[in-house]
């Protein structure tokens, strides 16, 4: 009983320490955390908004319409036989490729709890539904930090490529075709540019108060951790924004800009956590997926830039003047895989099946 009694107690313990941590840096380190919130201020102005809002709000208008609908429709066979998905599902993974990190992940479970998709598909969307969109990739990281289009577009190849070489590989653990819930008949909404706005107004408030969040722990972290690597990778998988913006003043080489924005940080993660719990997906499972991701888009920006040299070249100039970190060619890639391992060792010792 007394055993029993103190086993409770101690999944309070890491929670209590974070609160004494948080508590503590707001007494002794007032200004980091402010200095933090006003860089994550000016990086929604100057990059998350410019670059998401029109796009998002486009991308919602579409998403609503009868004819996105009929193509997912159109796209039944295709998806049944190639990803194991149902043609409604699809319509899910295209929207998380064109409106970023938490649309995807909202979409999937939208249809989940509508009764649209089976759990055991919700979970294999999940799983790589959630990737940042052209406009965050091409526009805000391209061109605004990497002054190239062109490179941009590598790395939205390389997520897209990442993405969908995890669904090939979760149609292995599909459903049989009978338990499929194939797409019902969708009504168009009359009030489709209204409620576009307002949801992507939603998710845009979102995203920024995450990234305001993670400014600040980054900002603190920098007060009072010594170690200039390991400062910049928590910088790297605190928030997806400015982890990159760091990885290109710190001069760290495209596939690790890639593999940052294929795992998305910890502020994507818990800005997806809700729709996550929802479609009963483990933090650790996911946090896992997401690093397999990141190691994933490495790889492929890393072989497009071997076809497409010339394409990368503006961007290479920009940290040519910058002290490149003398392990950025694969220390952060190995981390991050590192992660996924250990993460995956926990995940069969606990005999958990997610699917």
């Amino acid at each position: 009983m007394v055993k029993n009694g103190i086993k409770k107690y101690l999944k309070y313990i890491p929670v209590g320490c974070i609160v004494l941590i948080c508590l503590w840096g707001f007494i002794v380190y007032p200004e980091k955390i402010a200095e933090g919130v006003r860089k994550g201020l000016v990086l929604s102005a100057e990059k998350i908004i410019p670059s998401l809002f029109p796009f998002m709000v486009f991308s919602s208008c579409i998403s609503k319409t009868s004819f996105f609908h009929l193509i997912s429709s159109k796209a039944e066979k295709f998806a049944q036989k190639l990803l194991g998905i149902s043609g409604i599902g699809f319509s899910s993974i295209l929207l998380g490729f064109l409106g970023g990190y938490p649309v995807g992940a909202k979409g999937v479970s939208d249809l989940y709890s509508a009764g649209q998709i089976t759990k055991n598909e919700a979970q294999r969307l999940f799983c790589w539904c959630s990737n940042p969109s052209p406009a965050f990739v091409i526009s805000a990281i391209g061109v605004f930090t990497l002054y190239s289009y062109k490179t941009g577009i590598i790395l939205y190849l390389s997520s897209v490529l990442s993405a969908f070489s995890i669904g090939l590989f979760s149609r292995f653990f599909k459903d049989s075709p009978t338990d499929y819930i194939y797409s019902p008949v969708f009504l168009q909404s009359k009030n489709i540019f209204t409620e576009a706005v307002s949801e992507t107004s939603e998710t845009i408030l979102k995203i920024c108060g995450w990234l305001l969040t993670f400014c600040s722990i980054s900002s603190l972290i920098e007060a009072v951790v010594p170690y200039n690597g390991l400062l910049i990778f928590i910088n790297c998988i605190s928030e997806v924004t400015s982890g990159c913006e760091n990885a290109v003043t710190e001069g760290l080489s495209l596939p690790v800009i890639s593999a940052i924005l294929g795992f998305g940080g910890f502020a994507v993660i818990f800005q997806v956590y809700t729709y996550m719990k929802n479609c009963g997906i483990p933090l650790r499972f996911f946090i896992c997926i997401k690093a397999l991701n990141g190691a994933l888009n490495a790889f492929f920006c890393s072989v497009l830039m071997k076809i497409f040299p010339q394409s990368v070249t503006a961007s290479t100039t920009i940290t040519a003047g910058n002290q490149v970190f003398p392990v950025s060619n694969g220390i952060i890639t190995g981390i991050i895989l590192l992660i996924m391992c250990t993460v995956f060792v926990f995940e069969v010792d606990n005999k958990r099946r997610m699917c």
